[in-house]
């Protein structure tokens, strides 16, 4: 099953990550043209990328990562539009389509590679050093050029078939 993964974010650095039979495969990142563009601008240039993107990979399934944002109310509305933006997307791709958070899908994709604290509530720079050690071949962009945003598009797409079946 080819499954991938959308890690969500508002103007920074977005990524898209293609698994197969839950082994990461490749991975692409976005970042606006311009971050000063406006919102509509953002969002277009985002869902046209995402449409290119899910038209030549064809997957199965996709999960889009599920905000969890506890900031003020102009980041939450940013970020949650750009969710919207991917599931339609995902959605409109014909693929299925779910929305997990973060943390259910590192629970998942690290699930037995771990001992000691819980996989769903690693940070993202534990969860990064994780997947570099279980996956050392999968190149991945510098932490702040969206590696990170990487690693869990990767994460969501390792995950997703596992998510789709317990729904």
């Amino acid at each position: 099953m080819k499954s991938a993964g959308i890690d969500v974010a508002s103007v920074g650095w977005s990524a898209y990550s293609v698994a197969i039979h839950g082994e990461p495969d490749k991975s692409w990142v976005f970042k606006p043209n311009n971050p000063k563009d406006t919102a509509a601008q953002h969002a277009l240039e985002k869902f046209v990328w995402l449409k290119e993107i899910l038209w030549l990979t064809k997957p199965d399934v996709v999960a889009v990562e599920e905000s969890n944002v506890f900031s003020h109310k102009k980041a939450i509305r940013a970020i949650a539009r750009h969710e919207g933006i991917s599931l339609l997307a995902a959605k409109l791709s014909g693929a299925m389509v779910v929305n997990p958070g973060v943390s259910t899908a590192r629970s998942i994709a690290f699930a037995g590679k771990r001992v000691g604290k819980k996989s769903g509530s690693l940070s993202k720079d534990d969860a990064w050093t994780l997947f570099k050690q279980i996956y050392p071949n999968i190149p991945l962009l510098a932490k702040t050029s969206g590696g990170l945003d990487q690693m869990d598009a990767y994460v969501l797409a390792i995950a997703a078939p596992t998510i789709l079946e317990r729904r």
